[in-house]
């Protein structure tokens, strides 16, 4: 064991140690970064899949407020028109509804109760389905309307 007091033993060892302690801590460095960019990457996707399902949700709603002016303020039957309307609302509004902001819901809301209203007479509303075809349902679409547009400019305009 007289190596063990020789100055070059402990010169090589010391260099050996380092230069693996040095290899590992690269490796490990190596596969953390690769690690941490790869849930970056998966977060990214998922974010550009997100956003891109509120846009098909916005333009569907969007669509369905359009689709509401028109057939509401120029209808001869309401009843009709509005139960023509809600089918359109279950096709296309309500795949999308938890992807919306709880105002939008809210004001949906007011639509869905007066078709559940209209097949259910024990089912109460805030005002009778007249009215909120008069006044009411104007008010909710304009509302939705311009939650969606605010919507859509913070998330695609802010530049």
């Amino acid at each position: 064991m007289s190596f063990l007091s020789e100055p070059w033993f402990w010169t090589g060892t010391f260099g050996v140690l380092g230069g693996t302690i040095g290899s590992i801590l690269t490796l490990v460095g190596t596969i953390t970064k690769q690690r941490m960019d790869s849930l970056h990457q998966l977060n990214v996707e998922r974010l550009k899949v997100y956003e891109k399902d509120i846009l098909e949700a916005n333009k569907s709603l969007y669509q369905f407020v359009s689709k509401a002016f028109d057939q509401i303020f120029e209808s001869g039957e309401p009843r009709k028109d509005y139960l023509v309307l809600m089918k359109s609302f279950h096709e296309k509004v309500t795949p999308h509804y938890l992807l919306y902001p709880s105002e939008v819901r809210e004001q949906l809301d007011k639509f869905e109760q007066h078709y559940m209203a209209l097949g259910d007479n024990a089912f109460v509303t805030d005002m009778p389905f007249e009215e909120f075809m008069r006044s009411g349902a104007f008010k909710a679409l304009n509302a939705v309307q311009e939650l969606i547009e605010k919507r859509t400019d913070r998330v695609y305009h802010s530049y």
